[in-house]
C-alpha cells in the first residue's frame, strides 16, 4: 500500500480482512481514511465497531438472497419450470462509519476543516 498514489480505497471482501488492512496501515504510519478509505462486506457490527476508525461495509440482506435461492429451487423442484439466469440483490446498502468518512481535497488543513465542520454543524433533517 506504501507503493500506491494516495489517495486510495480499498475494499475487502469481508470484515476480518479490512481489519487486517486498517492495523496494517497503522503499521506503516498510512492515515485512515485520509490516506486509505477501506470498505469491507457483510457488516459484522462487531468487527466494524471495534476497528479504529470503525469501518465502513455493505450490508447485503443475504436473506432475501437465500429466499429467492428456496423460490427458485421450490419452482426447479416442482414443475416442469426452468431456470436460467442469476439471482441478483439489489437490496444492498452502504452503511458508512469512519474509515470512509474522507473528503477528497489535497490541502489536510482544508480536509480538517471540512470534518470539523461536518462533525459540530447541527443536521438538517430534511433538505428539498
Amino acid at each position: 500500500m506504501q507503493a500506491l498514489p494516495k489517495p486510495l480505497a480499498l475494499f475487502a471482501c469481508a470484515e476480518d480482512f479490512g481489519c487486517q488492512a486498517v492495523e496494517a496501515c497503522k503499521v506503516m504510519g498510512i492515515k485512515v481514511p485520509q490516506e486509505v478509505a477501506v470498505l469491507g462486506v457483510d457488516n459484522d457490527e462487531s468487527l466494524c465497531e471495534l476497528s479504529q476508525p470503525a469501518m465502513s461495509s455493505i450490508y447485503q440482506h443475504s436473506a432475501l438472497v437465500g429466499f429467492e435461492a428456496a423460490r427458485v429451487l421450490h419452482l426447479l423442484m416442482n414443475g416442469p419450470a426452468s431456470f436460467i439466469g442469476n439471482i441478483i440483490n439489489n437490496q444492498n446498502v452502504i452503511i458508512t462509519r469512519q474509515s470512509t468518512d474522507v473528503f477528497a481535497v489535497k490541502d489536510e488543513q482544508i480536509t480538517k476543516a471540512i470534518m470539523y465542520i461536518n462533525t459540530h454543524a447541527p443536521k438538517a433533517n430534511n433538505i428539498y
